[in-house]
């Protein structure tokens, strides 16, 4: 009995060790605010171009059928993939206060969305329906960046 109250008191050196070193581990991945919204951002846009690329070349090869709407629905799904995945990266590179640079990740990716839309469709921007998609792209940009963030013991 004596052992272990005695053993209880002391600290292993290399536990103590190895957390200091997991500590500046995660201080070193940290990146600052902007970067990891940018890097959000590319990584939103890399899923987002290879997701509709993949259904463009299913329904060349007539694999994928369906109704506009359909469609419309597909694109939809493949944006909040893209938004979640995206702001889920910047809340994780951040490291603290990652549900704000996931939320910015998602209002960015949003605003570049619909500004890449009026470029191609002229004045028909809000052909589709906007406030949802701006509602729900919002939302799995929050859920990105609350389920991206880690905590980062100091």
């Amino acid at each position: 009995m004596a052992y272990k109250r005695a053993r209880m008191g002391k600290r292993s050196p290399n536990k103590a060790k190895r957390r200091r070193d997991v500590t500046a581990r995660t201080e070193n991945l940290k990146l600052s605010g902007g970067k990891s919204v940018l890097w959000g951002l590319i990584g939103a846009y890399l899923l987002t171009m290879g997701g509709l690329l993949l259904c463009s070349l299913l329904l060349d090869w007539g694999i994928l059928s369906g109704t506009q709407n359909q469609y419309v629905l597909l694109v939809m799904i493949i944006s909040l993939i893209s938004v979640f995945v995206g702001s889920f990266v910047a809340a994780r590179m951040s490291g603290e206060e990652g549900w704000k640079y996931g939320l910015i990740t998602g209002i960015l990716y949003l605003v570049i969305r619909f500004f890449i839309s009026w470029l191609i469709n002229g004045a028909d921007i809000f052909m589709g329906k906007f406030w949802l998609e701006s509602a729900s792209c919002l939302a799995m940009s929050g859920l990105g960046a609350i389920l991206g963030k880690k905590k980062i013991n100091k």
